[in-house]
């Protein structure tokens, strides 16, 4: 995923959005909605990457030696 808007990404981006999405159970999900909802409440348009990265917090996954 990239710096790309919710509103400018692709075909291609968004499947790979609804896999990712696919990939989470329900309450995962929810927390990712929320997260996105707040950020477009307080007029903050998150971008692919930040959503990526907040569903690999949410579900635990981790990149080099992060905790």
């Amino acid at each position: 995923m990239d710096d790309t808007r919710l509103e400018d990404a692709s075909a291609e981006q968004w499947q790979q959005l609804d896999r990712l999405w696919d990939s989470l159970p329900t309450g995962q999900r929810l927390v990712v909605l929320n997260a996105v909802a707040d950020c477009r409440r307080d007029g903050i348009e998150p971008t692919l990457a930040e959503i990526q990265a907040l569903v690999d917090m949410v579900s635990g996954y981790h990149i080099g030696d992060a905790p």
